[in-house]
């Protein structure tokens, strides 16, 4: 999965930020959704499986769909929601580009 710089949410250009960490104690977070700025910040560990960022990454989409949209969704809800998705979307080699 590519993850790109800017991405738009429900018309709202959301700017997706990705930190390089070289230590995984370093990290605060795996990823943050920042309502207030519209930005997305993923900490790519640099022993990290992609996965890992990728799946964050979805995550994090959730969360500004569930803040945006004021859903209410529980927090362990949105972490079922973001692996579901990502496995079947890994799994299946789902590709949404145009052909």
């Amino acid at each position: 999965m590519r993850i790109p710089r800017t991405l738009k949410i429900g018309g709202k250009k959301i700017r997706v930020i990705v930190n390089r960490s070289d230590n995984i104690f370093d990290a605060q977070a795996v990823g943050t959704w920042d309502g207030n700025r519209y930005v997305i910040e993923l900490d790519n560990f640099s022993e990290a499986p992609i996965e890992r960022v990728e799946e964050c990454f979805l995550h994090e989409i959730i969360e500004a769909i569930n803040c945006m949209h004021e859903m209410k969704l529980a927090h362990w809800k949105i972490n079922t929601m973001s692996e579901i998705l990502f496995q079947i979307i890994k799994d299946n080699k789902l590709d949404f580009t145009s052909r």
